[in-house]
Formats: C-alpha cells, sequence, structure tokens
C-alpha cells in the first residue's frame, strides 16, 4: 500500500507541477500579450506625438516665416525713410545757398537757356519760366551777355 499511497502521491505531485506549469505558461503568454499592447500603444501613441509636433513644427515655422517677412518689411520702410531723410537734407542745404552767388546763377541760366535753346530746336512744347518782372530784365540782360560771349 505504501507503493500506491507514494504512486498517489507521485501523480498528485507530477500532475500539480504539470498543471502548475501549464499555468505559468498561460501567465507567461498573457504577459507577453498584454507587453505587445502596451507596445503598439506606445507606438501609436509616439506616432501621434510625432505627428502633432511636425504639425506644431509647422505653424510655429509658417509664424516665423511671417514675422520675418513683416520684420523685412519694417526694416525696408525704415532704410527707406532714411534714405529720404538724407536726401531731404542734401537737398535743403543745397536749397539753402544763397541766390546770390554768380557762379549758382549762371550756372542755372545756362541749363535753362540750353533747355530752352534744344526745345526751340526741336520746336517740340515750350519752357515756361515765371518770374518777377525785375528779376525776368536782370535774366534777360544777363543771357545776352551769355550769348554774346559765347558767339
Amino acid at each position: 500500500m505504501n507503493d500506491s499511497v507514494e504512486s498517489f502521491v507521485r501523480k498528485l505531485h507530477d500532475e500539480g507541477i504539470r498543471a502548475g506549469r501549464e499555468e505559468a505558461g498561460h501567465i507567461v503568454e498573457a504577459a507577453h500579450a498584454e507587453a505587445r499592447q502596451i507596445v503598439e500603444a506606445a507606438h501609436r501613441r509616439a506616432e501621434e506625438i510625432a505627428r502633432e509636433a511636425r504639425a506644431e513644427s509647422a505653424r510655429i515655422e509658417e509664424q516665423r516665416s511671417r514675422e520675418m517677412t513683416l520684420a523685412a518689411r519694417d526694416i525696408v520702410l525704415a532704410l527707406q525713410t532714411a534714405v529720404e531723410d538724407v536726401i531731404a537734407d542734401i537737398i535743403a542745404k543745397q536749397a539753402a545757398r544763397p541766390l546770390s552767388e554768380p557762379d549758382f546763377i549762371v550756372e542755372a541760366l545756362q541749363g535753362i537757356v540750353r533747355e530752352y535753346a534744344a526745345t526751340d530746336a526741336r520746336r517740340v512744347g515750350h519752357i515756361e519760366v515765371n518770374v518777377r518782372e525785375e528779376v525776368a530784365d536782370r535774366v534777360s540782360k544777363d543771357v545776352s551777355r551769355l550769348l554774346a560771349g559765347a558767339l
């Protein structure tokens, strides 16, 4: 009877071990399946985060591009204003030259006379210069002297 009890105990022991191993195998398989699901979910979430990051990056790049365009426009406008101011200063300084400088008056009159002569020779259009009568008389005398000197 000892053999039968021992064999029964051994049989129970072996069946228990086999059942434990089978249960352990099921648990391991379930753990592997759950681990695969967790990894797959993590991959999907990572892809979603990457997609969101790319969209955010594109939005930031578009905003940066708009801001750079506006900044470039502002710089160009500021530069244009600065150049206009410098040119206006130069013109104002030149315009402030006293008109009593003989060389300046002679140069201006020579330019007017040359333009008048060229226009008259082409018989196209006309040049009209409006000045006070005493200035016109003086210019007329100066032009006569210039023409006399040129001949």
